[in-house]
């Protein structure tokens, strides 16, 4: 007995057009995350027609606007509440404590170069540990 392809129903195997041949799970979650051709291209073009497609940042009219107001302020003696707050932030010993002080910052510098010192002299790496 002889089958043909047709017989065990392979009848296409020779001739199946790429949109009917089956796509794996894998290749099509690949493809899932993949854009509509042309998207980008349209969304980029919206994007630079816009008259102002970054509206959290300051136009360059409204930058110069912005200067010109602080340049104008310049000299100006400071009163009322803007005046207390400013001299309340400069008189605090640690304004940013977000930020290291001079102080920690130079023994920061200090401990990192005697680190690096040793390390050239006995080509290991530094190991640094933060205890806060």
């Amino acid at each position: 007995m002889t089958l043909s392809k047709t017989d065990v129903g392979l009848g296409n195997v020779d001739n199946t057009s790429d949109l009917a041949k089956p796509v794996s799970t894998a290749a099509q979650t690949a493809l899932d995350g993949k854009e509509v051709a042309g998207a980008s291209a349209a969304s980029m073009a919206a994007h630079l027609a816009a008259s102002d497609p970054h509206p959290q940042y300051l136009t360059p009219a409204e930058g110069d606007a912005a200067y010109a107001s602080l340049a104008a302020l310049a000299g100006k003696e400071n009163t009322g509440v803007a005046a207390s707050l400013l001299a309340a932030h400069v008189a605090a010993a640690d304004p940013h404590p977000q930020y290291l002080t001079q102080t920690e910052g130079d023994a920061l510098y200090a401990t990192a170069a005697a680190v690096a010192a040793k390390s050239s002299e006995t080509g290991q790496t530094p190991r640094l540990h933060h205890h806060g």
